[in-house]
């Protein structure tokens, strides 16, 4: 067992160290960068303008549940998660002399576990991202900030400076911000290893990267298409089948309010999910041979 483990790790760690010479991993985290700045400009701008602070704890504000035309910088750091992961089941030049070191079964799990700490990782980065993002007006003594509490009060027309930026108001009301923060970072980092787990598991079926990435995307989707038609309180029980809505903290009975989502099952839901993805992804290496990179278009 501890030799399983070992061979784990040691495939996951290898995955990881690839990164390092992988522009495509680069280039995401640039642009994550850059959308993340934009997105959250009207904070400062605002701070400047009127004297006030803001918290460093914005991840729940990113992944805050509203249509395509607001809520666009959900999606596209999903599509970054995607872009992450598109390359599943991450066979490389070297992948062959692993499968014989460590064996089918740990090799597979290690990529399962690759993307355990990619996701991790990502959904870390884009914390800290938003925290550097707000960095000329951040304040971390004063909960939410002044700049929220305004927002919240509608002063000042703060939607001069919000632009696109809305903000989960039930959760700044009900959570304190260093608690919705680690709700949030465990919420997202669960529902990217859900759309790696997701990829993975449809390319090892199909033997085709475009097949997975295709219904990834779908998933993805599905979360603004979904918040557009459950409008009313009869609708929220849509919310309920729509994974990447799950990490939208103002959708969750915590922050009060009729809520489509119970704080208590979603976790749970996330993990039995990666779970049965992951047994889906292990029963299929029981049936299939090491391939190259070219048998998978």
């Amino acid at each position: 067992m501890g030799t399983l483990f070992k061979s784990i790790f040691l495939v996951a760690k290898e995955s990881l160290m690839e990164w390092k010479r992988d522009y495509r991993v680069w280039a995401l985290a640039i642009l994550s960068a850059v959308v993340i700045v934009r997105y959250l400009y009207g904070l400062n701008l605002y701070g400047f303008e009127y004297g006030t602070r803001v918290t460093p704890f914005l991840l729940p504000v990113l992944f805050n549940d509203s249509s395509v035309a607001n809520g666009l910088v959900k999606i596209l750091l999903f599509l970054g998660a995607i872009c992450l992961f598109s390359d599943a089941p991450f066979y490389s030049q070297t992948s062959a002399y692993q499968w014989i070191r460590t064996g089918r079964m740990a090799w597979y799990l290690g990529k399962c576990a690759y993307i355990w700490l990619a996701s991790f990782l990502y959904a870390l980065f884009l914390a800290v991202t938003a925290f550097l993002a707000v960095l000329p007006t951040v304040s971390i003594h004063d909960l939410w900030g002044s700049t929220l509490r305004d927002w919240l009060n509608n002063r000042n027309n703060w939607y001069l400076y919000a632009g696109n930026l809305e903000i989960p108001f039930p959760v700044i009301r009900m959570i304190y911000p260093w608690s919705a923060e680690l709700l949030s970072l465990g919420a997202v980092s669960l529902s990217f290893c859900m759309i790696g787990h997701l990829i993975c598991l449809v390319n090892l079926l199909v033997h085709s990267k475009a097949a997975g990435i295709s219904v990834a995307a779908i998933l993805v989707m599905l979360d603004p298409v979904i918040h557009y038609f459950a409008f009313t309180e009869a609708q929220l029980w849509m919310y309920r089948y729509s994974p990447v809505s799950w990490c939208s903290m103002e959708l969750w009975d915590i922050a009060g309010g009729i809520k489509p989502l119970s704080t208590a099952a979603v976790f749970p839901a996330m993990l039995l999910l990666i779970m049965i993805m992951t047994a889906g992804i292990v029963l299929r290496t029981r049936v299939c041979e090491l391939q190259t990179e070219t048998a998978f278009r």
